[in-house]
Protein backbone atom coordinates (compact mmCIF):
# COMPACT_ATOMS: atom_id res chain seq x y z
CA UNK A 1 0.00 0.00 0.00
CA UNK A 2 2.68 2.49 1.05
CA UNK A 3 5.01 1.63 -1.84
CA UNK A 4 2.14 2.08 -4.30
CA UNK A 5 1.43 5.52 -2.87
CA UNK A 6 5.09 6.56 -3.16
CA UNK A 7 5.18 5.51 -6.81
CA UNK A 8 2.05 7.58 -7.51
CA UNK A 9 3.56 10.60 -5.76
CA UNK A 10 6.77 10.20 -7.78
CA UNK A 11 4.81 10.17 -11.04
CA UNK A 12 2.88 13.30 -10.02
CA UNK A 13 6.05 15.21 -9.25
CA UNK A 14 7.88 14.21 -12.40
CA UNK A 15 5.06 14.38 -14.94
CA UNK A 16 5.86 17.95 -16.01
CA UNK A 17 9.65 17.67 -16.22
CA UNK A 18 11.20 18.81 -19.49
CA UNK A 19 14.74 18.37 -20.75
CA UNK A 20 16.78 21.03 -22.50
CA UNK A 21 20.06 20.87 -24.37
CA UNK A 22 21.07 24.26 -22.96
CA UNK A 23 19.49 24.15 -19.53
CA UNK A 24 17.94 21.88 -16.99
CA UNK A 25 15.28 21.54 -14.37
CA UNK A 26 15.20 22.13 -10.63
CA UNK A 27 13.22 21.64 -7.47
CA UNK A 28 13.28 22.94 -3.94
CA UNK A 29 11.21 22.48 -0.82
CA UNK A 30 9.61 19.60 1.01
CA UNK A 31 7.96 16.87 -1.03
CA UNK A 32 5.37 16.19 1.65
CA UNK A 33 4.70 15.82 5.35
CA UNK A 34 1.73 14.10 6.87
CA UNK A 35 -0.22 12.26 9.50
CA UNK A 36 1.63 10.97 12.55
CA UNK A 37 2.04 7.20 12.46
CA UNK A 38 1.94 4.55 15.17
CA UNK A 39 5.15 2.59 14.69
CA UNK A 40 5.00 -0.35 17.11
CA UNK A 41 1.48 -1.50 18.05
CA UNK A 42 -2.17 -0.88 17.26
CA UNK A 43 -3.82 -0.42 20.66
CA UNK A 44 -3.87 3.40 20.41
CA UNK A 45 -6.75 5.14 18.63
CA UNK A 46 -7.24 8.75 17.50
CA UNK A 47 -10.44 10.05 19.07
CA UNK A 48 -10.12 13.56 17.68
CA UNK A 49 -7.85 15.48 15.29
CA UNK A 50 -7.68 19.25 14.74
CA UNK A 51 -5.34 20.21 11.86
CA UNK A 52 -4.61 23.84 10.94
CA UNK A 53 -2.46 24.78 7.92
CA UNK A 54 -1.53 28.47 7.67
CA UNK A 55 -0.06 29.55 4.33
CA UNK A 56 2.73 32.13 4.01
CA UNK A 57 4.92 33.31 1.12
CA UNK A 58 7.18 30.29 0.65
CA UNK A 59 6.12 27.97 3.44
CA UNK A 60 3.24 26.59 5.50
CA UNK A 61 2.90 26.64 9.29
CA UNK A 62 1.25 23.46 10.50
CA UNK A 63 -0.38 22.95 13.91
CA UNK A 64 -2.18 19.72 14.69
CA UNK A 65 -3.77 18.53 17.93
CA UNK A 66 -4.64 14.85 18.45
CA UNK A 67 -6.63 13.27 21.25
CA UNK A 68 -5.24 9.72 21.50
CA UNK A 69 -6.68 6.89 23.58
CA UNK A 70 -4.98 3.78 24.89
CA UNK A 71 -7.49 0.95 24.54
CA UNK A 72 -5.53 -1.66 26.51
CA UNK A 73 -2.96 -2.04 29.29
CA UNK A 74 -0.21 0.46 30.15
CA UNK A 75 2.15 0.89 27.21
CA UNK A 76 4.93 3.08 25.84
CA UNK A 77 3.95 3.90 22.27
CA UNK A 78 6.43 4.93 19.59
CA UNK A 79 5.08 7.59 17.26
CA UNK A 80 6.67 8.78 14.01
CA UNK A 81 5.94 11.99 12.14
CA UNK A 82 6.87 11.64 8.43
CA UNK A 83 8.81 13.89 6.07
CA UNK A 84 9.16 12.70 2.49
CA UNK A 85 12.47 13.55 0.89
CA UNK A 86 15.05 12.72 -1.76
CA UNK A 87 18.50 12.26 -0.32
CA UNK A 88 21.67 10.25 0.04
CA UNK A 89 23.11 9.33 3.40
CA UNK A 90 26.15 11.57 2.99
CA UNK A 91 23.83 14.60 2.79
CA UNK A 92 23.00 14.23 6.50
CA UNK A 93 25.26 17.11 7.55
CA UNK A 94 23.06 19.80 5.99
CA UNK A 95 19.67 21.27 6.72
CA UNK A 96 16.40 19.65 5.71
CA UNK A 97 13.16 21.26 4.61
CA UNK A 98 10.99 20.88 7.73
CA UNK A 99 11.84 23.30 10.52
CA UNK A 100 10.85 24.33 14.03
CA UNK A 101 9.38 20.90 14.78
CA UNK A 102 7.96 20.55 18.30
CA UNK A 103 5.80 17.94 20.01
CA UNK A 104 4.04 18.37 23.35
CA UNK A 105 1.64 16.24 25.40
CA UNK A 106 -1.12 16.76 27.97
CA UNK A 107 -2.19 13.67 29.93
CA UNK A 108 -5.75 13.22 31.15
CA UNK A 109 -6.40 12.83 34.87
CA UNK A 110 -9.32 12.98 37.27
CA UNK A 111 -9.74 16.72 36.74
CA UNK A 112 -9.18 16.94 33.00
CA UNK A 113 -5.98 17.46 31.05
CA UNK A 114 -2.80 18.60 32.77
CA UNK A 115 -0.37 21.28 31.65
CA UNK A 116 1.40 20.99 28.30
CA UNK A 117 4.87 19.42 28.37
CA UNK A 118 7.29 19.31 25.45
CA UNK A 119 8.84 15.92 24.77
CA UNK A 120 11.90 15.00 22.72
CA UNK A 121 11.89 13.90 19.10
CA UNK A 122 14.73 12.11 17.31
CA UNK A 123 15.03 12.52 13.58
CA UNK A 124 15.44 9.04 12.11
CA UNK A 125 16.43 8.21 8.54
CA UNK A 126 16.91 4.62 7.38
CA UNK A 127 16.79 3.51 11.00
CA UNK A 128 19.56 5.85 12.14
CA UNK A 129 19.28 9.04 14.16
CA UNK A 130 20.58 12.10 12.28
CA UNK A 131 20.49 15.82 13.00
CA UNK A 132 19.52 17.07 9.55
CA UNK A 133 18.53 15.72 6.17
CA UNK A 134 18.59 17.74 2.96
CA UNK A 135 16.46 17.17 -0.11
CA UNK A 136 18.91 17.79 -2.99
CA UNK A 137 18.09 19.17 -6.42
CA UNK A 138 16.54 15.91 -7.59
CA UNK A 139 15.42 17.23 -10.96
CA UNK A 140 18.74 18.86 -11.77
CA UNK A 141 22.10 17.59 -12.94
CA UNK A 142 24.09 18.18 -9.75
CA UNK A 143 23.53 14.68 -8.39
CA UNK A 144 24.80 12.45 -11.18
CA UNK A 145 25.30 9.54 -8.80
CA UNK A 146 21.69 9.80 -7.55
CA UNK A 147 19.25 9.46 -10.47
CA UNK A 148 15.54 10.01 -9.94
CA UNK A 149 14.32 7.67 -7.23
CA UNK A 150 11.15 7.14 -5.28
CA UNK A 151 10.79 9.50 -2.34
CA UNK A 152 12.12 8.18 0.94
CA UNK A 153 10.75 8.94 4.39
CA UNK A 154 12.49 10.45 7.37
CA UNK A 155 10.74 10.31 10.74
CA UNK A 156 10.57 12.52 13.81
CA UNK A 157 10.23 9.76 16.43
CA UNK A 158 8.92 10.19 19.99
CA UNK A 159 7.89 7.83 22.78
CA UNK A 160 4.73 8.49 24.82
CA UNK A 161 3.69 6.64 27.99
CA UNK A 162 0.00 5.71 28.21
CA UNK A 163 -1.74 4.40 31.30
CA UNK A 164 -4.49 1.84 30.90
CA UNK A 165 -7.46 3.37 29.03
CA UNK A 166 -5.91 6.83 29.29
CA UNK A 167 -6.40 9.74 26.88
CA UNK A 168 -3.41 11.90 25.91
CA UNK A 169 -3.58 15.15 23.94
CA UNK A 170 -0.63 15.48 21.52
CA UNK A 171 0.24 18.79 19.83
CA UNK A 172 2.67 18.98 16.90
CA UNK A 173 3.85 22.20 15.23
CA UNK A 174 6.32 22.79 12.40
CA UNK A 175 6.96 24.78 9.25
CA UNK A 176 7.45 23.25 5.82
CA UNK A 177 8.73 24.95 2.68
CA UNK A 178 6.51 24.48 -0.36
CA UNK A 179 7.78 22.28 -3.13
CA UNK A 180 8.65 24.35 -6.20
CA UNK A 181 9.96 22.98 -9.45
CA UNK A 182 10.56 24.24 -12.93
CA UNK A 183 13.09 24.44 -15.74
CA UNK A 184 15.48 26.88 -17.31
CA UNK A 185 17.33 27.66 -20.53
CA UNK A 186 20.32 29.94 -19.94
CA UNK A 187 18.89 32.81 -17.84
CA UNK A 188 15.26 32.14 -18.77
CA UNK A 189 13.27 30.32 -16.09
CA UNK A 190 9.79 28.83 -15.79
CA UNK A 191 8.65 28.22 -12.21
CA UNK A 192 5.54 26.15 -11.55
CA UNK A 193 2.92 26.91 -8.92
CA UNK A 194 4.00 26.19 -5.34
CA UNK A 195 2.50 23.12 -3.70
CA UNK A 196 2.04 21.77 -0.18
CA UNK A 197 1.10 18.16 0.56
CA UNK A 198 -0.21 16.68 3.78
CA UNK A 199 -0.50 12.90 3.60
CA UNK A 200 -3.28 11.58 5.82
CA UNK A 201 -2.83 8.09 4.37
CA UNK A 202 0.52 7.53 6.10
CA UNK A 203 -1.33 7.60 9.44
CA UNK A 204 -3.49 4.55 8.67
CA UNK A 205 -1.76 2.54 11.43
CA UNK A 206 -4.02 3.40 14.37
CA UNK A 207 -6.69 1.26 16.02
CA UNK A 208 -9.92 1.91 14.14
CA UNK A 209 -10.86 5.06 12.25
CA UNK A 210 -10.22 8.67 13.29
CA UNK A 211 -13.43 9.24 15.26
CA UNK A 212 -13.85 12.91 14.33
CA UNK A 213 -11.67 15.65 12.94
CA UNK A 214 -11.37 19.06 11.36
CA UNK A 215 -8.96 20.57 8.84
CA UNK A 216 -8.63 24.35 8.47
CA UNK A 217 -6.56 25.99 5.72
CA UNK A 218 -5.85 29.69 6.29
CA UNK A 219 -4.70 31.77 3.29
CA UNK A 220 -5.09 35.21 4.87
CA UNK A 221 -1.30 35.79 4.74
CA UNK A 222 -0.95 35.26 0.98
CA UNK A 223 -2.55 37.11 -1.92
CA UNK A 224 -2.64 34.34 -4.53
CA UNK A 225 -5.63 32.09 -5.11
CA UNK A 226 -5.33 28.44 -4.12
CA UNK A 227 -6.71 25.11 -5.31
CA UNK A 228 -7.34 22.24 -2.89
CA UNK A 229 -7.57 18.50 -3.52
CA UNK A 230 -9.58 16.45 -2.77
CA UNK A 231 -12.15 18.75 -4.38
CA UNK A 232 -15.60 19.32 -2.92
CA UNK A 233 -14.75 18.71 0.74
CA UNK A 234 -13.80 22.16 2.03
CA UNK A 235 -16.23 24.96 2.83
CA UNK A 236 -14.83 28.43 2.08
CA UNK A 237 -15.49 31.42 4.32
CA UNK A 238 -13.48 34.53 3.44
CA UNK A 239 -9.82 33.38 3.62
CA UNK A 240 -10.35 30.06 5.42
CA UNK A 241 -11.33 26.63 4.14
CA UNK A 242 -12.79 24.03 6.53
CA UNK A 243 -13.41 20.29 6.24
CA UNK A 244 -14.98 18.31 9.08
CA UNK A 245 -15.15 14.52 9.09
CA UNK A 246 -16.18 11.52 11.19
CA UNK A 247 -14.94 7.91 11.28
CA UNK A 248 -12.24 8.50 8.68
CA UNK A 249 -10.02 5.58 7.66
CA UNK A 250 -7.50 7.60 5.63
CA UNK A 251 -6.24 6.36 2.29
CA UNK A 252 -4.60 7.93 -0.75
CA UNK A 253 -7.83 9.64 -1.78
CA UNK A 254 -7.74 11.69 1.45
CA UNK A 255 -4.27 13.14 0.99
CA UNK A 256 -4.30 16.94 0.82
CA UNK A 257 -2.73 18.87 -2.04
CA UNK A 258 -2.76 22.66 -1.83
CA UNK A 259 -1.62 24.53 -4.94
CA UNK A 260 -0.76 28.22 -4.66
CA UNK A 261 -1.29 29.88 -8.04
CA UNK A 262 1.98 31.83 -8.10
CA UNK A 263 3.77 30.34 -11.11
CA UNK A 264 5.65 32.70 -13.39
CA UNK A 265 8.30 32.96 -16.09
CA UNK A 266 11.45 35.07 -15.89
CA UNK A 267 13.39 36.15 -19.00
CA UNK A 268 16.67 37.98 -19.45
CA UNK A 269 17.86 40.27 -22.24
CA UNK A 270 21.47 41.41 -22.64
CA UNK A 271 22.28 44.84 -24.00
CA UNK A 272 25.16 47.27 -23.96
CA UNK A 273 24.52 48.02 -20.28
CA UNK A 274 23.19 45.85 -17.48
CA UNK A 275 20.86 42.91 -18.01
CA UNK A 276 17.14 43.59 -18.43
CA UNK A 277 14.62 41.31 -16.74
CA UNK A 278 11.12 40.44 -17.92
CA UNK A 279 8.40 38.53 -16.08
CA UNK A 280 5.29 36.74 -17.26
CA UNK A 281 2.37 35.85 -15.00
CA UNK A 282 -1.33 35.25 -15.70
CA UNK A 283 -0.54 35.51 -19.45
CA UNK A 284 0.67 39.09 -19.01
CA UNK A 285 4.19 40.42 -19.56
CA UNK A 286 6.16 42.91 -17.48
CA UNK A 287 9.46 44.75 -17.71
CA UNK A 288 11.45 45.23 -14.50
CA UNK A 289 13.21 48.59 -14.09
CA UNK A 290 14.88 50.76 -11.44
CA UNK A 291 14.52 54.45 -10.56
CA UNK A 292 17.23 56.95 -11.56
CA UNK A 293 17.30 58.33 -8.00
CA UNK A 294 16.04 57.04 -4.67
CA UNK A 295 15.94 58.79 -1.29
CA UNK A 296 14.30 58.37 2.11
CA UNK A 297 12.85 60.57 4.83
CA UNK A 298 15.44 59.11 7.22
CA UNK A 299 18.01 56.32 7.15
CA UNK A 300 19.66 54.24 9.85
CA UNK A 301 23.42 54.03 9.35
CA UNK A 302 24.43 51.51 6.64
CA UNK A 303 20.78 50.65 5.82
CA UNK A 304 20.51 52.85 2.75
CA UNK A 305 17.53 53.15 0.37
CA UNK A 306 19.77 51.90 -2.47
CA UNK A 307 19.63 48.51 -0.75
CA UNK A 308 16.02 48.19 -1.91
CA UNK A 309 17.09 47.23 -5.45
CA UNK A 310 20.18 45.06 -4.77
CA UNK A 311 18.33 41.69 -4.65
CA UNK A 312 20.03 40.83 -1.34
CA UNK A 313 18.21 39.90 1.84
CA UNK A 314 21.40 40.63 3.82
CA UNK A 315 20.65 44.33 3.30
CA UNK A 316 17.57 46.50 3.77
CA UNK A 317 16.39 50.07 4.10
CA UNK A 318 15.75 50.94 7.75
CA UNK A 319 14.31 54.29 8.83
CA UNK A 320 15.82 56.26 11.70
CA UNK A 321 13.14 57.92 13.75
CA UNK A 322 12.02 57.87 17.37
CA UNK A 323 8.61 56.45 16.50
CA UNK A 324 7.68 53.10 14.93
CA UNK A 325 8.25 54.25 11.35
CA UNK A 326 4.78 55.63 10.71
CA UNK A 327 5.04 58.66 8.42
CA UNK A 328 8.45 57.69 7.01
CA UNK A 329 8.71 57.36 3.24
CA UNK A 330 10.77 56.28 0.24
CA UNK A 331 10.88 58.56 -2.81
CA UNK A 332 11.91 57.52 -6.32
CA UNK A 333 12.55 59.77 -9.31
CA UNK A 334 12.66 59.01 -13.04
CA UNK A 335 14.33 61.05 -15.79
CA UNK A 336 11.16 61.00 -17.89
CA UNK A 337 7.52 59.97 -17.57
CA UNK A 338 7.67 56.30 -16.60
CA UNK A 339 4.95 53.69 -17.09
CA UNK A 340 4.31 51.53 -14.01
CA UNK A 341 1.79 48.76 -13.46
CA UNK A 342 2.90 46.79 -10.38
CA UNK A 343 5.01 47.50 -7.30
CA UNK A 344 6.52 44.48 -5.55
CA UNK A 345 7.60 44.79 -1.92
CA UNK A 346 9.23 42.56 0.69
CA UNK A 347 8.03 44.48 3.75
CA UNK A 348 10.48 43.72 6.54
CA UNK A 349 14.09 42.78 7.25
CA UNK A 350 14.02 39.37 5.58
CA UNK A 351 17.66 38.40 6.26
CA UNK A 352 16.44 35.76 8.72
CA UNK A 353 13.08 34.81 10.12
CA UNK A 354 14.21 35.91 13.58
CA UNK A 355 15.26 39.38 12.40
CA UNK A 356 12.08 39.73 10.39
CA UNK A 357 9.87 39.44 13.46
CA UNK A 358 12.22 41.34 15.77
CA UNK A 359 11.83 44.49 13.64
CA UNK A 360 8.76 46.45 12.56
CA UNK A 361 7.21 45.48 9.22
CA UNK A 362 5.05 47.49 6.85
CA UNK A 363 1.32 46.92 7.37
CA UNK A 364 -0.05 49.77 5.25
CA UNK A 365 1.33 52.09 2.58
CA UNK A 366 0.13 55.20 0.84
CA UNK A 367 1.35 55.41 -2.76
CA UNK A 368 1.82 58.82 -4.38
CA UNK A 369 2.47 59.44 -8.09
CA UNK A 370 3.69 62.99 -8.81
CA UNK A 371 2.52 64.05 -5.32
CA UNK A 372 -1.02 62.70 -5.86
CA UNK A 373 -2.31 59.91 -3.61
CA UNK A 374 -3.35 57.08 -5.94
CA UNK A 375 -3.66 54.07 -3.63
CA UNK A 376 -3.69 53.00 0.00
CA UNK A 377 -2.80 49.32 0.40
CA UNK A 378 -2.81 46.88 3.32
CA UNK A 379 0.05 44.37 3.23
CA UNK A 380 -0.13 40.86 4.64
CA UNK A 381 2.46 40.14 7.30
CA UNK A 382 4.84 37.21 7.04
CA UNK A 383 8.46 36.25 6.44
CA UNK A 384 9.15 34.74 3.01
CA UNK A 385 11.40 31.73 2.46
CA UNK A 386 11.56 32.39 -1.29
CA UNK A 387 14.79 33.84 -2.69
CA UNK A 388 15.09 37.60 -3.25
CA UNK A 389 15.14 37.19 -7.06
CA UNK A 390 11.98 35.06 -6.96
CA UNK A 391 8.83 36.93 -8.02
CA UNK A 392 6.81 34.82 -5.56
CA UNK A 393 8.71 36.38 -2.66
CA UNK A 394 7.10 39.78 -3.25
CA UNK A 395 3.78 41.18 -2.15
CA UNK A 396 2.52 42.56 -5.46
CA UNK A 397 0.61 45.86 -5.51
CA UNK A 398 -1.37 46.32 -8.72
CA UNK A 399 -1.71 50.02 -9.59
CA UNK A 400 -3.73 49.65 -12.77
CA UNK A 401 -4.96 47.06 -15.26
CA UNK A 402 -2.49 48.66 -17.65
CA UNK A 403 -0.01 51.28 -16.37
CA UNK A 404 0.07 54.64 -14.68
CA UNK A 405 2.61 57.28 -15.78
CA UNK A 406 4.70 59.42 -13.44
CA UNK A 407 8.11 61.04 -12.91
CA UNK A 408 8.05 60.77 -9.12
CA UNK A 409 6.88 57.90 -6.94
CA UNK A 410 6.57 57.97 -3.15
CA UNK A 411 5.76 55.15 -0.73
CA UNK A 412 4.66 56.40 2.70
CA UNK A 413 4.32 54.11 5.74
CA UNK A 414 0.99 54.60 7.51
CA UNK A 415 0.81 51.45 9.69
CA UNK A 416 3.31 48.83 10.90
CA UNK A 417 3.34 45.39 12.47
CA UNK A 418 5.31 45.78 15.69
CA UNK A 419 8.59 43.92 16.17
CA UNK A 420 9.41 41.99 19.31
CA UNK A 421 12.80 43.63 19.96
CA UNK A 422 13.27 46.78 17.85
CA UNK A 423 11.11 49.75 16.90
CA UNK A 424 12.59 50.32 13.43
CA UNK A 425 10.51 49.86 10.26
CA UNK A 426 12.33 47.94 7.51
CA UNK A 427 11.88 47.09 3.83
CA UNK A 428 14.13 44.47 2.22
CA UNK A 429 13.39 44.85 -1.47
CA UNK A 430 11.29 46.73 -4.01
CA UNK A 431 10.39 45.71 -7.56
CA UNK A 432 8.97 48.02 -10.23
CA UNK A 433 7.14 46.39 -13.15
CA UNK A 434 5.83 47.99 -16.34
CA UNK A 435 3.06 46.09 -18.14
CA UNK A 436 3.89 45.36 -21.79
CA UNK A 437 1.48 45.18 -24.70
CA UNK A 438 2.98 41.99 -26.11
CA UNK A 439 5.48 39.25 -25.35
CA UNK A 440 9.03 40.66 -25.28
CA UNK A 441 11.76 39.39 -27.57
CA UNK A 442 14.17 38.36 -24.82
CA UNK A 443 16.89 35.75 -24.92
CA UNK A 444 19.54 34.52 -22.54
CA UNK A 445 23.09 33.73 -23.47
Amino acid sequence: MKSQFLIILFLILTSNIKAFANGGSFTSGNLASGQISLMDNRQISIEEEDLRITLYRGYAKVDVIYVMKNNDDTVTATLGFPSLLHTRSKESGTMQEIGEYTIAIQTEGLFGYGSSQKISAKYMYKGEQVKWIKMPDIFGNDYEEAPLEYPEIGWYVSNIDFKKNQNVKVTISYISNYINYGWFVSDNTDTNDSQFRYLLSIGSTWKGPIKRGKVIIDKSNIQHNINILPAGRFIKKENTYTWEFKDLEPNGNDNLLITINNGYSQMASYGSQEMTWYYSTDKKYYLSFKPEKISASSTLKKYYPLNLFDKKFETAWVEENDNDGTGEFIEMKFNKMQKLGIIGIIPGYNKTKELFYKNNRIAELEIYADDKLIKTVQINDGYTSFASYDLSAYYLIKLSDNNISCKNLKLKITKVYKGTDYNDACISELLLLQKLDKEPEAGGR
